[in-house]
């Protein structure tokens, strides 16, 4: 971000970026820079030769809290970051622009839902029978110190989505000493055909190793109870090294009676519903099989695993695509991996919403055909940061939790 972007004008479709990468991805927002006269005039007069309309960032600050707003982090920072978004995809289609972007899930689904079981003892008698009677793609957090005849469940029992369940008593005196141990542990799992792709952290203030080795363990992502953020991306030493950490919000199982409502709002928003249980919760296989049978109602919600989501959201940072104006719709160049996912391509009208698929690196869209829908409670600039019909859904849970 140079403070500045360009709106679109009779040759280029005007976007946030000629990337895909939406600053409210970030775990730290970019603060503008206050340029000089002359260079916001040679700004101007450039993208003018270019056929395009320069913007200022500083005409959609948010006033006071500006000069802040590249220090926040969190889910102050995606929302602070939801807002200014707002606010420049009004200012863009004002002057004619297109606000295009990548979808957040696989083509076509427009929502998602992961569960995640944390196995609450060492004694994986069990495992087999609660892997198998749950659906596939449930992640299934196990204790990092398993080993020997401990690990034959595992190694017997269905393939399933793994990950380690970290308690206090995870983490030793120091980092390094930490991560130590868990080298040696993931080489113990790895020995016996077992993979594990990311951690489900409790409440703990115990600090992890360096997100660079824990990427280099072969780990993914970390998962903890969050209601404000679900989505996160931290690049080792802040560069834009690939692969990133993916840091998931997740929710814990609410009330039975609760299920339908919660699936109906996460998929309506488009927010992803991530959510964890412990072996100890009474009735925990009923309560999931019926979470499941609630949400196969929606045929748009995509029911993965922990482990896959942080796989696409990977992917889905590495993507890059370049769009450009043409006199009867939009050009569109991709530049990412293709086969694994099927992308698709979100293009707005105020709040009316088409998707197309993105088979292929190059796409040309007509402006005609395309079968837009009202996105009354889909956000314009993702998915990260629940909308109010969510946050209000969490808001009560969490004082009925306090209350009792």
């Amino acid at each position: 971000w140079a403070g500045r972007i360009a709106a679109a004008g009779p040759q280029r479709a005007g976007r946030p970026s000629t990337h895909t990468k939406s600053p409210h991805h970030e775990r730290t927002i970019p603060t503008p820079l206050r340029d000089s006269p002359e260079f916001t005039h040679k700004f101007r007069r450039g993208t003018e030769k270019q056929g395009l309309t320069a913007l200022d960032l500083g005409d959609l600050s948010c006033g006071a809290e500006w000069p802040e707003f590249g220090t926040l982090k969190g889910s102050s920072a995606s929302d602070c970051a939801r807002v200014f978004l707002e606010r420049l995809k009004q200012e863009l289609e004002l002057r004619g622009g297109v606000w295009l972007r990548l979808a957040d899930y696989p083509f076509p689904f427009q929502s998602a839902m992961a569960l995640g079981v944390e196995h609450a003892a060492e004694e994986m008698t069990d495992f087999q029978a609660l892997a198998g009677t749950l659906p596939g793609q449930v992640t299934h957090f196990v204790s990092s110190r398993l080993r020997g005849e401990a690990l034959s469940p595992l190694v017997e029992g269905p393939r399933v989505d793994l990950g380690w369940h970290i308690l206090p008593d995870d983490f030793e005196i120091s980092r390094r000493s930490t991560l130590s141990h868990w080298s040696t542990r993931i080489a113990r799992f790895r020995a016996a055909g077992l993979a594990i792709s990311g951690l489900a952290l409790s409440e703990t203030d115990e600090p992890l190793p360096s997100t660079a080795a824990l990427l280099k363990l072969g780990l993914r992502y970390a998962c903890q109870h969050h209601r404000g953020l679900t989505c996160q991306v931290e690049h080792p030493e802040r560069t834009a090294k690939r692969p990133a950490w993916i840091k998931l919000g997740t929710l814990p199982l609410p009330h039975r009676d609760e299920f339908v409502e919660w699936v109906g709002e996460h998929y309506q928003s488009g927010c992803p519903l991530l959510l964890t249980a412990s072996t100890a919760r009474f009735n925990i296989i009923h309560d999931l099989l019926s979470l499941a049978r609630d949400a196969a109602r929606c045929s748009l919600l995509w029911q993965t695993s922990l482990g896959e989501f942080a796989r696409w959201w990977q992917m889905r940072r590495n993507l890059r695509i370049q769009v450009w104006r043409r006199n009867a719709g939009c050009e569109i160049h991709a530049d990412g991996e293709f086969g694994l996912f099927p992308w698709g391509i979100e293009i707005w009208r105020g709040n009316h919403l088409a998707t197309v698929p993105l088979k292929t690196p190059e796409l040309h869209v007509p402006d005609d055909g395309l079968v837009y829908l009202r996105a009354q409670k889909k956000n314009p600039g993702g998915c990260t940061v629940p909308n109010d019909s969510v946050w209000e859904l969490l808001t009560a849970r969490t004082k009925e939790t306090a209350a009792a």
